[in-house]
């Protein structure tokens, strides 16, 4: 198994999730990402906390402990505002991991159908980005589910060449 197989997998796993529970699994997402950022905070805390020296350049992780501890409360709290910054954020990647994608296959000179699968990604990406479903989380749900499905399939596919 290759090394990026298996994230390939689990993204196919979320678009299924997000296209039989859309509503349930993008709170949950969100949820789950509050509690990773507290824990990583807090855990990044405690190492700076058990550190005898506690140099000046450690400064930095008190203050990345303190954003991550923040953004995952506020993630918590704020549940459905993060849902909108997913659409975005989820839109941003689709983009790069497309552009990446028909970067490879022209480099390789794969053939065309392999050069019209990441411009496929690409295109998805930018529909998720502008949110022509408004505001309607349900519909961008089932939408990026479809489009992380189309994105482990092909990528899947990419792997076994």
């Amino acid at each position: 198994m290759e090394k990026n197989t298996l994230p390939l997998i689990v993204i196919g796993i979320l678009g299924v999730l997000l296209i039989l529970w859309p509503g349930t699994t993008l709170n949950l997402v969100c949820k789950l990402a509050g509690i990773a950022l507290l824990l990583v905070g807090a855990s990044s805390l405690y190492q700076w906390w058990q550190d005898k020296d506690r140099k000046a350049a450690s400064a930095a992780q008190v203050i990345g402990s303190v954003v991550a501890l923040a953004l995952g409360l506020w993630i918590l709290l704020h549940t459905r505002a993060f849902e909108s910054l997913i659409q975005f954020v989820l839109g941003i990647v689709m983009i790069a991991y497309g552009a990446l994608e028909l970067y490879r296959a022209v480099k390789d000179g794969q053939g065309t159908v392999l050069k019209v699968l990441p411009i496929v990604a690409l295109v998805l990406g930018l529909i998720i980005c502008f949110k022509p479903f408004g505001s309607n989380i349900r519909m961008f749900s089932v939408f990026a589910g479809i489009a992380l499905i189309y994105t482990s399939v092909t990528g899947l596919l990419g792997e076994r060449k």
